[in-house]
């Protein structure tokens, strides 16, 4: 995708041209999950936008937001410390994304260092 770089004291700050993204995005919708971006982001916001941002929405995965049993703590922790599997692995087996696991076992860790 065509950008711009531009240096400011410290930081670089990348530029993309609105009209560039839109094309790009559209090739690529399957990358994006529009439903998690806030309408008129980005303007002008072409139709098919809309639409898109709709189905995301009416399928994103249907595990997101569940919450953690303390049973499936427990199976997460024996997985992977005990049997030696891998996030993906896990959350394959149980449903989960590997970012999910990655995550719950991040938590986990943390919460046996406090106790």
């Amino acid at each position: 995708m065509p950008h711009k770089i531009t240096r400011a004291k410290t930081r670089k700050f990348v530029g993309i041209e609105v009209s560039a993204f839109w094309k790009w995005a559209e090739q690529n919708k399957k990358l994006l999950n529009f439903s998690k971006i806030p309408t008129n982001t980005l303007l002008p916001e072409p139709d098919w936008v809309r639409i898109q941002r709709k189905y995301d929405y009416y399928n994103r995965p249907k595990y997101e937001k569940k919450q953690w049993t303390e049973e499936e703590d427990a199976r997460l922790w024996y997985m992977f410390y005990e049997e030696g599997r891998t996030q993906q692995e896990i959350g394959q087996l149980i449903g989960r994304s590997r970012y999910g696991v990655q995550r719950r076992l991040n938590r986990l860790r943390k919460k046996k260092l406090t106790t």
